[in-house]
């Protein structure tokens, strides 16, 4: 959402609190709308998506929560009561992404943060209704049954919003972008094999997200997968060139417009990436690629 490395921001520890803000404005075309989380800082009014640049916002402002029961940890009391409005169950934010593929004009941002998968409570709270779970009743590890009914609750659940935009006729200019943020939670149902490593780690298994772009004008070449480097700060500036956004506005940033290679599958602008740098855990990645393998590099500070 910003086109910068976090520790451009001092946000390079873990999560965004809070009392976090976010640090780039969102300035977007006359209709925006986001539903479910925005996990972007709200230290005060001024930071939430009403006043960031989105007209509409439906769903919840902190990194996650448990569906049913609308607590974001596991204790004896509410440690943030972050949802008490939700009422119907896992899937009742569909409809409101819905609804967000409805309010927007033709010229529209939506912006669409599911938690389905996100598994921060899955093994205390049953949040998958069950006949996803009895999709997978062969499978033992009970961890492992919900995160994959998780996962077909996503799928249907992106299915139910690219038909409502179908209905609404928006699907022929439109260009939809699906994406993650990090790897599974191994410890908690996921599995990342053959890569190594899982959430909150820099390795791959903790990094590399799935993602993909369709349209049925804007891509010059479709149906292809690519290989090359791409990193979560390419997406601000390449959206913001398909947006029309003047180039000058983005030159800055960490990121870089990567349209061409989306579009038109031409090679990644990209030969390197940072990971992160985090002096508190002591370690650091980088990327880079030449004419061998791409080498991942971790470095750990000395102890003193």
């Amino acid at each position: 959402m910003t086109g910068y490395y976090p520790i451009r921001m001092g946000l390079q520890h873990k999560s965004i609190r809070p009392s976090s803000p976010p640090i780039y404005p969102i300035e977007l075309h006359p209709s925006a709308a986001s539903s479910e989380r925005w996990h972007l800082g709200f230290c005060n009014w001024k930071y939430t998506p009403i006043k960031r640049g989105f007209d509409s916002f439906y769903g919840y402002l902190y990194g996650s929560k448990d569906y049913y029961l609308h607590d974001a940890v596991d204790t004896f009391e509410p440690e943030l009561k972050v949802s008490s409005w939700l009422r119907s169950g896992p899937l009742s934010l569909i409809s409101s992404s819905v609804r967000l593929s409805r309010e927007l004009d033709k010229n529209g941002f939506g912006f669409w943060n599911n938690d389905t998968v996100d598994t921060t409570v899955v093994d205390r709270y049953a949040t998958v209704p069950a006949r996803f779970e009895r999709m997978y009743s062969r499978i033992r590890r009970k961890a492992r049954r919900k995160y994959c009914g998780m996962v077909s609750a996503l799928d249907e659940a992106v299915g139910n919003v690219t038909r409502a935009l179908q209905t609404a006729g928006m699907m022929d200019n439109l260009l939809l972008v699906f994406t993650s943020d990090n790897g599974g939670a191994v410890y908690e149902g996921a599995n990342n094999l053959p890569l190594r490593g899982a959430k909150t780690t820099l390795w791959e298994g903790g990094t590399r997200a799935a993602a993909f772009v369709f349209s049925k004008t804007l891509l010059q070449k479709r149906a292809y997968t690519h290989t090359g480097l791409f990193h979560a700060v390419d997406w601000f500036p390449t959206m913001a060139h398909v947006a029309g956004v003047p180039p000058s506005l983005t030159r800055n940033q960490d990121g870089v417009n990567q349209w061409d290679m989306l579009s038109k599958g031409r090679q990644s602008r990209r030969q390197e990436f940072l990971y992160n740098i985090d002096e508190l855990d002591n370690n650091a990645a980088v990327r880079q690629v030449n004419n061998s393998p791409l080498p991942l590099y971790t470095f750990r500070r000395p102890n003193t």
